[in-house]
């Protein structure tokens, strides 16, 4: 695939209870890892946290506009709206457009195979769990 499209975990309980929930798993990191594109579904200002972190949206293929909705619901039908809008471009145009933006990709791979993560509170209460992870 040309893509990694997917629904990032999140917990319907917190959206139901206005709390923060901003839960970023492999879904979101598998593509970084491996120079591909990635486009997830997960809680309002998703995408902007991961400008924050560093990571250098791929716009010039997706419209990330439904990032700042707030209504999970709406946000949700946006996001499936773009999903649309994606697979109506013909493979070899978006094969195009993703050769183009090759350097933005290796710089987002580059960036988070050297990003410094804090480490969970459980590997820090628990070391043998962490085994490997600082060396």
């Amino acid at each position: 695939s040309l893509i990694d499209i997917g629904i990032e975990t999140y917990s319907t309980w917190y959206y139901q209870h206005e709390k923060d929930n901003r839960f970023i798993t492999e879904k979101t990191w598998k593509p970084y890892l491996f120079g591909k594109i990635g486009f997830q579904f997960n809680y309002a200002g998703y995408y902007s946290d991961l400008e924050e972190f560093g990571f250098q949206l791929y716009d010039e293929i997706f419209d990330y506009s439904f990032d700042k909705i707030k209504d999970n619901n709406i946000r949700f039908e946006e996001y499936c709206k773009e999903l649309k809008r994606i697979s109506e471009i013909s493979i070899e145009e978006l094969t195009e457009k993703i050769i183009s933006i090759e350097r933005k990709i290796l710089n987002n791979r580059n960036h988070i195979w050297n990003y410094e993560f804090s480490m969970p509170t459980i590997l820090k209460e628990y070391p043998n769990l962490g085994i490997g992870l600082n060396e």
